[in-house]
């Protein structure tokens, strides 16, 4: 039985870091004056948490995607000025552009 407590112990403790102080005491005063039990108040914390976390993401996605770090700026410019450099070298005429026509050569 010791080993039940302790791991729900151990289980409450991790919720109360993840919900936040303020949840976490409006549920206690909650459990203390006989309003809830324990597992309820669990269940209904996790839920608001839950709640709260999906209003974050959904405002977070409202204000649209983020900008490009200057990281992606560099490398799509390098990629676009690679693959013009690389039309540029093709042959379009004559024995090289055929070369790549044919499709019996392996």
């Amino acid at each position: 039985m010791a080993e039940s407590s302790d791991r729900a112990a151990i289980r409450r403790k991790k919720l109360k870091e993840k919900v936040g102080p303020e949840i976490w005491q409006k549920y206690m005063t909650s459990v203390e004056r006989g309003l809830l039990n324990q597992k309820e108040a669990d269940a209904a914390m996790l839920v608001e948490h839950k709640k709260a976390v999906t209003t974050r993401n959904r405002v977070r996605k409202a204000k649209g995607p983020r900008p490009k770090s200057n990281r992606t700026k560099r490398r799509e410019h390098a990629e676009k000025v690679a693959a013009q450099e690389w039309a540029s070298r093709k042959h379009a005429t004559g024995h090289r552009a055929r070369r790549g026509q044919r499709d019996d050569w392996n």
